[in-house]
């Protein structure tokens, strides 16, 4: 019974080990991770054409979205930017219809 008791503790000591270190070392790689995605938004280039002013930005689930505005026709364009590779994923023309009232 002593000889089985003394098996059973070595074999959940070295488990636990094992289990703890699985932890740090998943937890190293996800914050590894993070800064490199960190490192690339910063290296995130966007032109506008000079046209058009920036009238506001959001930043929802890894997508930048731009609403600028035309100074001449003051119609506005809604941007949207991958944060992940900066590509541009959608472009929207809005028109401002005037009405006759």
């Amino acid at each position: 019974m002593k000889k089985f008791l003394k098996f059973l503790v070595i074999t959940l000591g070295i488990i636990i080990i094992i289990l703890f270190i699985f932890t740090i070392v998943s937890l190293i790689s996800k914050y590894k991770n993070e800064y490199s995605v960190r490192d690339k938004l910063s290296n995130l280039n966007i032109q506008i054409n000079e046209d058009y002013k920036i009238f506001s930005i959001d930043i929802e689930e890894n997508k930048l979205y731009m609403n600028l505005m035309n100074n001449f026709t003051e119609e506005f364009l809604i941007k949207v930017y991958s944060l992940k590779d900066g590509s541009l994923l959608n472009e929207i023309n809005l028109e401002m219809i005037k009405s006759d009232k």
